[in-house]
């Protein structure tokens, strides 16, 4: 998975597994963390690997985009094969079965009446998928078909655990640029904003990598065809 430097970052390092729930507000924003407001009907997720955070109501998570490269084959040889050369790429160069790139776009205002302190605040959280789309399906064995089904499923519960790390460094980032406090004026506090975006996405980077070595990429997941 790769990362435009330009926005922020992603996720993931403790070994536990941690109780996340999904929510939308009054509003109709979407809200994730490990607790949601007692008035609200909140729907559990299973995230593996991602310390509980609390949600921050400053995060907004924006519907994940899917594109698809195209395969064809009519065994899981030539599934396979297909794949290993339309597959995305690797930091590596080695192909991959699927690619998950998110971006944070975080605006803020300031309050400049005594000092400077952040006055609003905005994370958006992009994600992309990029996924296989088995063209033959529909001429295949029941068998084959039903071993593709269990790999994509797999594969795109991998995928989607990108994209949670991506949510959790989001939550990450809006309650810390909460916590700076005052500055004695807006440059100094604009230059602090950035600073912090800078080190979380390095971090989120460096944890999001580890979940793909920790994961083989989803193999362990059960992101495997054969």
């Amino acid at each position: 998975m790769k990362f435009p430097l330009a926005w922020l970052l992603l996720p993931l390092c403790l070994a536990v597994d941690a109780q996340v729930f999904k929510w939308t507000d009054a509003q109709g924003k979407v809200h994730y963390g490990d607790q949601p407001p007692m008035d609200v009907k909140a729907q559990e997720m299973k995230i593996t690997r991602i310390p509980p955070e609390a949600p921050s109501p400053d995060v907004e998570v924006a519907p994940v985009a899917i594109d698809h490269y195209p395969v064809r084959g009519l065994s899981v040889d030539a599934i396979g094969a297909a794949m290993q050369r339309a597959a995305p790429k690797g930091e590596d160069g080695d192909p991959v079965w699927a690619q998950a790139s998110w971006s944070l776009d975080y605006r803020f205002g300031f309050d400049d009446s005594k000092g400077c302190r952040i006055d609003t605040l905005s994370v958006l959280v992009s994600t992309r998928l990029r996924m296989p789309e088995w063209l033959d399906r529909e001429k295949a064995a029941d068998e084959l078909q039903g071993k593709w089904a269990a790999f994509y499923r797999a594969l795109l519960a991998h995928e989607e655990g990108h994209r949670d790390n991506g949510i959790r460094a989001a939550n990450d980032l809006a309650r810390k640029i909460r916590k700076l406090g005052s500055a004695r004026d807006c440059a100094t506090l604009d230059r602090d904003v950035r600073e912090l975006g800078g080190r979380i996405t390095r971090e989120y980077e460096l944890v999001d990598q580890d979940y793909d070595r920790s994961t083989g990429h989803g193999a362990t997941q059960g992101a495997t065809l054969r």
